[in-house]
């Protein structure tokens, strides 16, 4: 049985609202800003399960919350 690969924009869609990009044809972390390998959705599930991950999230996400609001009047 052969072998199918998943691409890396698959992936992106695979898991929506996880911080993932596609970028020429790789996969990114935009919370960790680093390439995570898309060949196995068990790799991607242990990147985003990190703790590395959890904390470079929740930082991310603490500072768009704090970001004020521009109002356009």
């Amino acid at each position: 049985m052969p072998k199918v690969v998943i691409s890396a924009f698959k992936r992106v869609k695979q898991f929506p609202n996880a911080g993932l990009e596609s970028r020429n044809g790789k996969l990114w972390c935009k919370f960790c800003d680093e390439e995570v390998a898309f060949e196995r959705k068990s790799t991607i599930d242990s990147h985003l399960k990190a703790a590395k991950h959890a904390k470079k999230k929740e930082s991310l996400d603490k500072a768009l919350m704090n970001q004020p609001l521009i109002n356009a009047t």
